[in-house]
């Protein structure tokens, strides 16, 4: 299956959502999804930020979907974290950022009391 038309299923997007957001024609998706069209540089830029993984994820270089994001990091658990936030919808992505931030809150809370 085409990296993009799995990548928009995957989050729950209509072509038409996805085009509206990336700025393009909905016919303009449909075409690159079939095959039909080629991604110019800076639509694969564009789906690459709107997606969070890497150009050659997208291009289906490379199966790492993050790997320029964080090829300079050595942390696994940091990858993990990664890849786990960003196969979330947006809906969990917020709820998982508030979750983060009301943890650290916590945690700075229980610093100051010591």
């Amino acid at each position: 299956m085409n990296r993009v038309k799995s990548l928009r299923i995957e989050k729950g997007l209509t072509q038409q959502k996805l085009s509206m957001d990336i700025h393009v024609s909905q016919q303009y998706v449909s075409k690159v999804e079939n095959g039909t069209s080629l991604l110019t540089e800076d639509i694969i830029l564009r789906l690459s930020k709107y997606f969070h993984v890497s150009m050659a994820y997208l291009l289906g270089v490379t199966d790492d979907r993050h790997s320029e994001i964080i090829e300079n990091d050595k942390d696994p658990e940091l990858k993990k974290w990664i890849e786990m936030y960003y196969s979330l919808n947006r809906e969990n992505q917020e709820l998982m950022s508030v979750l983060g931030n009301y943890l650290i809150e916590k945690q700075n809370d229980k610093k100051r009391k010591e």
